[in-house]
């Protein structure tokens, strides 16, 4: 079982070397909550801006969404999410174009996980 994703849960790439301004874009339950905070569920849209990998940069925006892995728990009819959960890999099978100040390209594949859930009370399978 693990902690479900509330209202202020915390988001970070699955690549350490890469780093990226991420925007919760998606809305919490405003009726289902855990420890008093609106639940988060699947397909939670965030944004992302200025991904970087060392001086390589992609102002971006990009959007994705975080898949839900519970199969048991629901609020407002969805599946919830948990610590774990991630996105696709972002930009697809393409991946991301990060550039250099000389020109040079790197293309990188990353997803977003959750790494906190911003609670500890509620957990789900």
């Amino acid at each position: 079982m693990k902690e479900i994703a509330v209202n202020g849960f915390t988001l970070e790439t699955d690549d350490e070397l890469i780093s990226a301004l991420i925007t919760k874009t998606g809305v919490p339950s405003l009726k289902c909550k855990a420890d008093g905070k609106g639940i988060c569920k699947d397909g939670f849209m965030i944004s992302l801006a200025t991904i970087t990998k060392g001086a390589f940069v992609n102002s971006g925006p990009m959007v994705s969404s975080l898949n839900a892995t519970s199969t048991k728990v629901k609020a407002d009819g969805i599946f919830v999410l948990r610590v774990d959960d991630e996105t696709d890999t972002i930009g697809g099978i393409t991946g991301v174009i990060l550039t250099n100040p000389s020109g040079a390209t790197e293309i990188v594949y990353f997803k977003v996980k959750i790494t906190n859930a911003g609670q500890s009370v509620v957990k789900a399978n």
